[in-house]
């Protein structure tokens, strides 16, 4: 290859990955990470006798059966975890003391709900008709080779593998949860279905509560063993042991820029890495406004960082969640 050696800016998932592959693929890296451990939004910590995970709720693609958990094993991070699936995905407490179990399975969930709600099974029954059907689709998703990179053939065999779930994915991705939710007669529904995913958002369509529940219900999305940062862990160990190298507590101050090619980095103390290709796996925020030259920053990128992302809705709030 005339282009051989690569610098990763950031040793989050994406940096990790991008290594690995990087590795597998005769490419010589190197990753460049600010923090002290790897990780990046994976991570967690320890406060006396706590740990704080604040990362993976689910872990898509972590049970066979589905292309990604190929991608899993590849980069070494399901080898030698328990993974730790659960049979009900959330409870939601009533102000009336009533209780809702959202079961991922949709036969248990069905009977549960016309348990709490006979008069709303219309409803129930047509959720869950839903729900099975996204168990059967989610067979065929998500895919190994990246959309984008599909020739004509395959995105036609891959969208043709969709038709027959074009009338619940049609439905569920154009109705909000907070209109479907208002459909039930019982107060109860009516309000926990919008916490299915822990926040109620009024912006969120039925379609990503039937993904997650499907993928519960498949077993494909649940909690590794060891938690977030054991997860980001497993993934070095992979990336080193294909040769990769990782500098920590290395800050990388610009992106260095010769006749609109990048050809290296520059660190906060003053030095200079040069390499064939540059990768930033950190955020496009900082990519863009920081590391890159002005002049890379279009006028849509520009409005979204300046004016879009202060609009009311456009950021998903933030929020912490603490389990005992």
């Amino acid at each position: 290859m005339s282009r051989n050696t690569m610098i990763i800016i950031g040793a989050g998932l994406g940096g990790l990955s991008t290594g690995c592959y990087a590795q597998m693929n005769g490419y010589h890296t190197q990753i460049l990470e600010m923090h002290e451990i790897p990780g990046g939004c994976c991570t967690a910590w320890d406060r006396g006798d706590f740990t704080f995970d604040c990362c993976i709720s689910w872990l898509l693609g972590n049970g066979p059966g589905n292309e990604m958990h190929q991608i899993w094993l590849e980069l070494g991070a399901l080898q030698g975890k328990q993974m730790r699936h659960f049979d009900v995905f959330n409870i939601v407490r009533g102000h009336d003391g009533r209780t809702v179990y959202f079961y991922s399975d949709p036969d248990r969930l069905q009977a549960h709900l016309l348990d709490l709600a006979p008069a709303d099974a219309r409803m129930i029954k047509d959720f869950c008709a839903g729900l099975r059907r996204f168990r059967e689709c989610l067979a065929v998703y998500p895919f190994l080779k990246p959309v984008g990179l599909m020739g004509r053939v395959e995105r036609w065999r891959m969208l043709a593998s969709f038709v027959p779930y074009f009338n619940v994915i049609r439905k569920s991705i154009s109705t909000l949860m907070t209109d479907y939710s208002a459909r039930f007669t019982d107060p109860l529904l009516r309000e926990a279905f919008n916490f299915v995913l822990y926040e109620k958002h009024p912006a969120f369509p039925v379609l990503p509560f039937y993904f997650q529940l499907a993928a519960h219900a498949n077993q494909s999305a649940g909690v590794p063993e060891g938690g977030s940062l054991g997860l980001a862990r497993s993934i070095e160990q992979r990336y080193l042991r294909l040769g990769g190298q990782i500098s920590y507590n290395t800050r990388v101050e610009r992106i260095l820029v010769e006749q609109d090619r990048a050809v290296g980095v520059l660190l906060d103390d003053g030095r200079e890495i040069r390499a064939d290709i540059v990768v930033s796996a950190c955020d496009g925020h900082t990519t863009m406004t920081r590391l890159l030259p002005d002049r890379y920053l279009t006028r849509e990128y520009r409005q979204l960082y300046t004016e879009t992302i202060a609009e009311p809705g456009m950021v998903f709030p933030g929020y912490f969640i603490l389990f005992l």
